[in-house]
């Protein structure tokens, strides 16, 4: 359900590019969490299979962030 138009935007939170499955090796470390993140190719994203760097923002108008994923964690404790 919506409320209004859809409206496309694109906004980068950091300057590296990675798969979701080493962020959430990457943020499992930082909390000292020991559960182990793994990855499966066939799941599928809300319903649709997305090819690698779908999710990636791109092109002339996206705005990607000025930090690093490693920098904003810092910040953000």
């Amino acid at each position: 359900m919506a409320a209004g138009r859809v409206v496309e935007l694109s906004v980068g939170v950091g300057l590296e590019r990675f798969r979701l499955d080493e962020l959430d090796r990457s943020a499992l470390a930082a909390a000292g969490d020991t559960q182990r993140a793994r990855s499966d190719p066939a799941v599928r994203h809300f319903g649709a299979m997305l090819d690698k760097g779908a999710l990636v923002p791109a092109g002339d108008g996206a705005r990607i962030g000025g930090i690093t994923t490693e920098e904003w964690r810092a910040r953000s404790r």
